[in-house]
């Protein structure tokens, strides 16, 4: 409901407030998902834009390898859940008044990713390697970001000239992450001695301090749509 009330406030005002508007719709798929958008020219060279996502929950397979956490590799090797809103506010520069563009503004993002590790034969992690006799599961859960942040990047627009129609756009950009949380946990196999599960907990706690110390700070993304200027 908020993000109808957004896409609707913003196409009010440049269709009631502006003596010269061409408004573009676009619909497009980027790296956090579908979005919609909505743009307005302002003159030759500047074009402003806001984007509403939806929201995703995304199931991947769990994982059922020995591979040590890290998430700068595990992010891209479809395990996990990921749980992701999104949200823009953009300005477009057109250097030479054409379909090139760049862009800089502000999201609004949550991305959380959480990545479960059962039944495998071994876990490795903090360099210790301990057999599914010993580790019943581990849980890897990455706040990367939660609230605004910066976005820069290039792009092109087909339709920047058009009065009206279809046109193609893309752009490829990078934002800030901020809020960035980690935790790392294992569960201790029920056959597991006390001692064991103890050295098992500790583990577990430095690879928690280590994977906080490795949090990422930028997050690249890329976007292909489809727009309608009116």
């Amino acid at each position: 409901m908020r993000k109808a009330v957004y896409l609707l406030l913003f196409c009010g005002y440049f269709l009631f407030c502006t003596s010269a508007y061409a408004i573009e719709i676009t619909l497009g798929v980027k790296s956090l998902g579908p979005v919609v958008e909505a743009g307005y020219k302002i003159n030759e060279r500047f074009n402003a834009r806001v984007a509403i996502g939806s929201k995703l929950k995304v199931d991947f397979d769990k994982q059922t390898s020995n591979q040590e956490p890290d998430i700068d590799e595990m992010l891209f090797d479809g395990v996990g859940e990921w749980e992701i809103e999104h949200y823009a506010a953009l300005n477009d520069y057109h250097p030479w008044q054409g379909n090139f563009r760049l862009t800089a503004g502000v999201n609004h993002n949550k991305i959380a990713w959480t990545v479960e590790n059962s039944g495998a034969d071994s876990y490795k992690f903090s360099d210790e390697v301990f057999s599914g006799s010993e580790v019943a599961s581990t849980k890897l859960t990455a706040q990367l970001t939660k609230g605004i942040s910066p976005y820069v990047g290039i792009g092109w627009s087909t339709g920047f000239d058009n009065e009206k129609g279809w046109s193609f756009n893309g752009d490829i950009g990078v934002f800030s992450l901020k809020n960035t949380t980690v935790s790392f946990s294992a569960k201790c196999a029920s056959g597991a001695s006390d001692v064991l599960c103890n050295k098992v907990l500790s583990e577990a706690g430095s690879k928690q301090a280590d994977l906080r110390g490795e949090s990422l700070e930028i997050f690249p993304t890329i976007g292909l749509g489809l727009s309608y200027k009116f």
